[in-house]
């Protein structure tokens, strides 16, 4: 009969979060190096920039760039691939890794509700919002915000307002919202 050895041994070292911890790792390579950042500090123009951009791992994010060539395009593009990876590595994860993962979506899902709220006090058009939020930061939730009328009165709605959101995403921040409003 085999014995496994105390938690922690070299058997069984990094048996859940290996694989993951491997694909980080090689990502890590991917950063742009000081001399690439160095490069793209001397480009002159987009299409420098998008050739430099090219001898690094953000060369087929930037083949899909069609039309005109924009600073919103390339930005776009690249923080799409840089999205699209941290959303593939989080559903590789488990247990408390995976929790992990969702807290570093909170920062910007919590911008994303401030950004919605201020701007429909603001008196902004609902429709536009959603897509101007960070791709982190969305969740199906965010829709209920924009039906938002604030027929309390101007401080009670508001009030309201944040306590329903935030008690509906279950933020491990409410207890620094609460002690705000109060």
């Amino acid at each position: 009969m085999m014995q496994l050895g105390p938690v922690g041994s070299l058997m069984s070292f990094n048996m859940e979060h290996g694989f993951i911890e491997a694909i980080l790792r090689g990502t890590r390579k991917s950063f742009l190096t000081e001399f690439e950042y160095g490069q793209l500090c001397l480009c002159e123009s987009l299409d420098d920039v998008k050739l430099t951009l090219g001898d690094t791992d953000y060369k087929s994010a930037l083949t899909s760039i069609s039309g005109t060539l924009t600073q919103e395009n390339i930005f776009a593009v690249c923080q799409q691939r840089n999205i699209d990876e941290f959303d593939w590595m989080r559903k590789q994860t488990v247990g408390a890794l995976t929790t992990f993962m969702e807290l570093i979506t909170y920062e910007y899902l919590i911008q994303s509700i401030q950004f919605i709220i201020t701007s429909i006090i603001r008196g902004s058009k609902p429709e536009v919002l959603l897509a101007k939020c960070h791709p982190l930061g969305k969740s199906p939730q965010l829709k209920q915000i924009l039906t938002f009328e604030n027929d309390l009165g101007e401080d009670d709605g508001l009030l309201s307002l944040y306590r329903t959101v935030l008690v509906t995403h279950q933020l491990p921040n409410i207890l620094h919202y609460t002690s705000i409003l109060s």
